[in-house]
């Protein structure tokens, strides 16, 4: 497992790993409820799915992470006939693209200031938008059923590939969305390591 801040080296016992599972599961679920909530109750030009995804990384590494991602389209796609949504799988590639990029920062250190959570926001944002740009591109020749397909056909519209029309079609809602879940999660770690160092503080008791 990548070692995940604030444990520089986790030692799980097998009864603690079953405990994380579990809760990387419902974290998965919570995910994928999110997402489809937003598809079609609330409608924003957003993803919304995740947050949990990399909460579950940022708490206990790669491997639950990527456990959370999995579980959060595994949860989606077998919901598709009910919500009629568009197949759902591919896109577990962009989910672990965020958990990959995220686990590697956590690795180096990368994700203990407000700088290192632009940083993330940043690079989680191009690490979705080049990945969601080949899975729309491989799987569903640039239509998605998404809001961005409308950003994407603009681009499409003045002789941009399908690949390049998807991948700036996506950047700009990838930066807010993935900028909501990375600040939402620096914000809960930061808050885990004020209590962790300030165990007796009045505003922990």
């Amino acid at each position: 497992m990548i070692p995940a801040w604030p444990h520089s080296k986790p030692a799980y016992t097998g009864r603690q790993q079953y405990k994380i599972l579990f809760y990387a599961v419902l974290l998965g679920i919570a995910n994928g409820t999110m997402g489809i909530i937003n598809a079609h109750v609330l409608e924003l030009p957003l993803f919304l799915d995740t947050i949990g995804t990399l909460l579950s990384t940022a708490l206990w590494g790669f491997w639950p992470g990527a456990v959370t991602a999995v579980s959060t389209h595994l949860l989606q796609e077998s919901l598709r006939g009910i919500t009629g949504a568009n197949l759902n799988l591919p896109w577990m590639i962009c989910s672990l693209s965020s958990v990959i990029t995220l686990a590697l920062m956590i690795r180096f250190d990368l994700f203990k200031t407000f700088i290192h959570a632009v940083m993330a926001t940043i690079l989680i944002t191009l690490a979705n938008s080049i990945s969601g740009a080949l899975v729309a591109t491989l799987f569903f020749s640039g239509i998605t059923i998404h809001p961005v397909d409308y950003i994407m056909t603009a681009f499409l519209s003045v002789g941009q590939s399908f690949f390049s029309a998807s991948f700036w079609a996506r950047l700009p809602i990838n930066l807010i969305d993935k900028g909501i879940a990375v600040f939402i999660v620096f914000g809960i770690t930061e808050l885990m390591r004020i209590k962790k160092k300030n165990p007796y503080s009045p505003n922990n008791s």
